[in-house]
């Protein structure tokens, strides 16, 4: 092999961190940021719930046939 990039395995997938500039503002506040009680404090609003679902045959949102509307490009000219 004639060359090999230290910062990736595959040419077309680079590591996170070399793409991103970790001394950016927003990565020095991700990096303090105190994930895992943030997390646990918004679990219980964004946990799955099972919910009843309703059947409404009679409701059509799109009309008895949805409008079809194809146009076709203009023939080329030479």
């Amino acid at each position: 092999m004639l060359f090999a990039c230290p910062a990736a395995d595959d040419f077309f997938r680079s590591r996170i961190d070399h793409m991103i500039d970790l001394r950016h503002p927003l990565a020095v506040l991700a990096s303090r940021m105190p994930w895992q009680e943030i997390e646990a404090r918004v679990a219980q609003v964004f946990s799955r719930r099972g919910r009843a679902g309703v059947a409404m045959p009679d409701l059509d949102l799109f009309g008895e046939q949805a409008p079809a509307r194809h146009r076709r490009a203009p023939a080329a000219r030479d």
